[in-house]
């Protein structure tokens, strides 16, 4: 791993069309493909739903569209995006991290 990796990585998922696209989170699908509907698991795993979590899924997805696999490398990468977004942009996924918690709390 190394620092320009990480930096055009950052690079691109800040450019004018992937940026956007970080934004748009199918929730159902989410669950459906997630691991959090396993009935033995859901409290502990309804606990990992996190704003932060929900970027980092986003940002790997974008990831593999252009090969970049690298977990090191995405992590970073998040980190740095997760630091540069704005409140009212953290809201969004924090408000997805809610809406899907209350999905999982209420499929008893």
């Amino acid at each position: 791993m190394t620092f320009n990796e990480i930096n055009n990585f950052v690079s691109y998922i800040n450019g004018p069309i992937v940026f956007p696209r970080i934004f748009r989170i199918n929730i159902h699908s989410h669950i459906q493909n997630s691991q959090y509907t396993n009935t033995r698991n859901r409290n502990r795993n309804r606990n990992r739903i996190t704003a932060y979590n929900l970027v980092k899924k986003r940002i790997s997805e974008e990831g593999f569209l252009i090969n970049v696999t690298n977990g090191r490398v995405i992590g970073q990468s998040t980190n740095i995006i997760w630091r540069n977004l704005t409140p009212a942009e953290k809201n969004i996924f924090r408000n997805y991290a809610i809406q899907i918690r209350s999905i999982i709390d209420n499929r008893n």
